[in-house]
């Protein structure tokens, strides 16, 4: 039996609370905090790609 590393992409919701004038400050802020790590996830956000894939096999041959 051989061993497998399957990866799908996915995609969750980050979240930054920021104080601004306007909603381009705003962005720009968290913009800024989000690159920085100062955000959370948010909770029930994922979404994943079942149509694509990466795979490696315990030979290292990749496939995908």
């Amino acid at each position: 039996m051989r061993e497998w590393r399957i990866q799908r992409p996915a995609r969750i919701w980050v979240e930054a609370t920021v104080k601004a004038d306007t909603l381009e400050d705003a962005l720009e802020i968290a913009d800024k905090e989000i690159s920085n790590g100062d955000f959370i996830e948010v909770d029930e956000s994922w979404e994943v790609n079942w149509d694509e894939f990466w795979a490696k096999d315990d030979k290292g041959e990749t496939f995908g």
